[in-house]
């Protein structure tokens, strides 16, 4: 798997990129909306430079899954992996605000979605009401 710098935006962005896939497909609205609320700009990068750690990803994925013969998207030491390449805190919000954003874009929460959302805000300490406190209307 690719790695990324402590904190930087392209490990910020791997998060939400893997919020994307979770449901085993990039829906447009999910696209649409981090556009939308400009979350290239909150997280320090460029829509192009987004696209492409999203693009790794997936290929990352891909590349497990033909050394595996499968991939599980939510496997928990991947998951884990990504997530912990993020550790201040207001890196942390900016990630879960998005990761909000991005779950409530499509009006179709999916289980993994949700265990995903559960697990970063877990994983950070955060609560449903300081991340839902972050979103701007």
């Amino acid at each position: 798997m690719k790695s990324y710098a402590l904190n930087s935006p392209e490990a910020m962005s791997r998060i939400v990129a893997m919020m994307i896939v979770t449901d085993a497909r990039i829906d447009d609205r999910e696209i649409a909306v981090l556009d939308r609320e400009d979350a290239y700009h909150s997280l320090g990068i460029s829509r192009e430079k987004f696209m492409r750690v999203a693009r790794d990803y997936c290929g990352d994925l891909g590349a497990e899954a033909h050394v595996q013969g499968e991939t599980l998207l939510m496997d928990p030491d991947r998951v884990d992996t990504v997530i912990d390449c993020v550790d201040r805190g207001e890196q942390c919000a900016v990630v879960a605000r998005l990761l909000l954003i991005v779950l409530a874009a499509d009006q179709e929460q999916e289980r993994g979605e949700l265990a995903l959302f559960e697990h970063v805000c877990n994983r950070w300490h955060l609560t449903h009401d300081q991340v839902a406190g972050t979103v701007q209307d």
